[in-house]
């Protein structure tokens, strides 16, 4: 009889149809020629879920590679993953990294990148989340045992700035070889004719496969005037010129660009508790023309009283980007607390912007007069009633 049940569940998952869950992954094939023994590759895997629910997805590697295969979020590759949640009709960014052993023997090695979903814990009797779908990507490494240095340069730029701020040269490198790639980037800057400054930067390595890196290089402005100027851009790798390039740009008055910039959101990481240090996550948007620097300012209050102030590290904020800055507090009592914090930056202040916490633990506040002589009066009552009784 137990056989028999466990054939008709069997049918069951079969037979219903696969409506809340679907899967796809993108590339379907990824191949590195002339992997370098004990060398790194870093891959990017997309995983779309084309379904209606949102699901998870377990990741695995399988075949002779298997074992040389680690998935991480993109940006963040200090911890290796081996599941992600995907909401519907959505995608993520992954970074597959490959990391051949020492000891491999010259070869082709294959195997796949595998995604399923993993059923709900609350599926059962007829639900269609316990469904698994899956995909794979095919990966083959050609393991050789010749060092290859070699790389394009696939665009060299520079932006304006102003008097006292870096000027930054942008150089996008593809890393052709199959070891770590160290450009070396020589500038030369004119006023005209004059020549009124250089730069010689080596000291960026670029992984293998890498594509359309960026490596930048800052010319320290001090002392210069506002004009424009022109850059000689030479781009080598092992003694051999990849790229020459001359490049207008112009150094402005200070004040020529808009400063601009948003606190948008304050965070409390982990549980706040007595005695226990919280870090403070104040989050900041350059929207301006030119990076600045930014530190967070905070006050703490409770009851009404400040407790204390947070002060950030001061950093700096390239346009356009965004930076979390980060501040210390340890509570010493339970209850709610509540900071007021603002993001100091180019001599401006964003508005300031509130976030509330409890901190747990203590004593039940103590009854009012109210429910004191109340709790007098029914502790009267009784006793008068069963004195009564007694009698």
């Amino acid at each position: 009889m137990k056989k028999i049940t466990a054939l008709l569940v069997l049918l069951t998952v079969v037979v219903q149809p696969v409506l809340a869950i679907g899967i796809g992954i993108s590339p379907s094939e990824i191949k590195i020629n002339n992997g370098l023994k004990g060398a790194e590759y870093e891959k990017s895997l997309f995983i779309f879920n084309t379904g209606q629910e949102q699901a998870n997805f377990s990741l695995s590697a399988n075949g002779d590679i298997s074992d040389w295969v680690s998935f991480y979020k993109s940006g963040n590759l200090s911890s290796n993953i081996t599941s992600i949640s995907i909401p519907k009709k959505d995608k993520v960014s992954l970074v597959v990294v490959f990391r051949v052993p020492n000891d491999a023997a010259n070869g082709k090695y294959s195997g796949t990148l595998d995604v399923k979903s993993v059923p709900s814990q609350n599926a059962a009797e007829g639900s269609q989340s316990h469904m698994i779908v899956g995909a794979s990507s095919y990966a083959m490494i050609n393991v050789t045992g010749d060092q290859i240095l070699q790389g394009e340069v696939t665009g060299i730029t520079i932006e304006d700035t102003e008097v006292n701020y870096p000027l930054k040269t942008n150089i996008l490198f593809k890393n052709t070889g199959n070891v770590v790639a160290s450009p070396r980037i020589e500038s030369h800057f004119f006023r005209g004719d004059e020549e009124v400054g250089s730069l010689v930067d080596d000291s960026t390595g670029i992984k293998p496969t890498a594509v359309n890196e960026k490596i930048v290089t800052e010319w320290d402005t001090h002392g210069q005037v506002p004009e424009n100027y022109t850059s000689n851009v030479v781009v080598s790798l092992d003694g051999q010129i990849l790229k020459s390039d001359n490049i207008s740009f112009t150094i402005h008055p200070t004040g020529t660009f808009s400063r601009q910039g948003n606190l948008t959101d304050i965070l409390i990481e982990g549980e706040p508790e007595v005695d226990k240090v919280l870090k403070i996550m104040a989050y900041f948007n350059n929207t301006g023309e030119i990076e600045t620097s930014a530190k967070f300012t905070g006050e703490v209050y409770k009851d009404g009283k400040l407790l204390d102030t947070i002060t950030s590290n001061e950093l700096t904020v390239d346009k356009y980007k965004r930076v979390v800055l980060e501040g210390y507090f340890k509570p010493t009592s339970p209850g709610e607390h509540l900071i007021k914090g603002k993001v100091v930056y180019s001599g401006k202040e964003t508005p300031v912007k509130e976030v509330s916490f409890e901190v747990p633990g203590g004593f039940p506040s103590l009854p009012t007069a109210g429910a004191v002589a109340i709790i007098l009066i029914l502790a009267l009552l009784g006793a008068v009633l069963k004195k009564k009784k007694s009698n």
